[in-house]
């Protein structure tokens, strides 16, 4: 097994693993849809990589699930977590992360005890709100020790602990507080009774607080509000937001609804290095 060699899955254009490489980590990547691949038909060599990290496709535990539902469609991409949990198996590193929504099941590999936690962006110094799951597996059950940013140190509660009881009470906290926020303008925006479906309304409240930091920094250039409901975030604010120079997919061959893809699906990187940080001090 070779110290501080990380193979990373599921990695699309892979901030996670790029906030491991910051901390000193060597991150060796696997197959991706994006780039052609098919995990499924991936075998890792046994006992080389010291961690294995990763997160499988969220769509079908996140609460967009429900609004593709509703239009006669299922998630693109159903559960492979399975598949992160079969890589691990076959790896047998010294220990492994997995990233997900709040709503998706923790991974369980024979031989490891799995920690789950869950972080917000803004409770490591980023900007958005959104929750995170990382369940972080070890033989002996070591738990991540995260620097919380000042002022900012997440709820006293179970959630704080990342138990299962603990995802349930971070999910009704956030689902009250956003159930109060007013979002959108105009008939089109509302369901019945003059209020968003709850599923559009969680995703959507996440979308505009998430944009926050970006959108003052709008105002100060003079170009005025960010766009909100039925409206796009430009290429260079989602950047920012995730902690990215803005130019960060100039160069990407991809199209612009590409571009955002696989940025809104990343780990932002004040999160990456957080999570990154409290692996190494884990582990070492």
């Amino acid at each position: 097994m070779s110290d501080g060699l990380v193979l990373s899955v599921f990695p699309g254009i892979d901030l996670l693993g790029r906030a491991f490489e910051e901390e000193g980590y060597c991150v060796v990547r696997g197959p991706d849809v994006i780039w052609g691949g098919d995990v499924r038909a991936f075998h890792p060599l046994s006992g080389v990589f010291e961690g294995v990290i990763g997160g499988p496709p969220c769509q079908a535990f996140s609460a967009l699930r429900h609004l593709i539902r509703h239009n006669g469609h299922e998630p693109r991409f159903g559960n492979l977590i399975p598949e992160f949990e079969r890589v691990v198996a076959e790896a047998q590193p010294a220990w492994f992360l997995m990233e997900n929504v709040p709503d998706a099941p923790v991974p369980h590999v024979e031989g490891y005890v799995t920690k789950p936690q869950m972080v917000r962006d803004k409770w490591v110094g980023g900007v958005q709100p959104r929750p995170r799951r990382f369940s972080f597996g070890t033989v002996d059950g070591k738990a991540l020790d995260i620097e919380w940013a000042a002022l900012m140190r997440p709820e006293l509660g179970p959630a704080t602990l990342g138990c299962d009881s603990g995802i349930a009470y971070e999910e009704k906290r956030r689902t009250s507080v956003l159930a109060d926020t007013r979002i959108g303008q105009g008939s089109r925006d509302k369901g019945q009774g003059g209020s968003l479906p709850h599923s559009r309304r969680s995703v959507v409240a996440d979308a505009r607080i998430a944009s926050s930091g970006a959108r003052v920094r709008s105002k100060e250039r003079g170009g005025g509000p960010l766009p909100g409901m039925g409206s796009v975030l430009p290429i260079e604010d989602a950047c920012e937001a995730m902690g990215l120079p803005r130019d960060f997919t100039a160069e990407m061959p991809f199209t612009m609804q590409g571009k955002r893809s696989v940025i809104g699906n990343g780990v932002s990187m004040p999160t990456g290095r957080a999570i990154a940080k409290a692996v190494r001090r884990a582990t070492t």
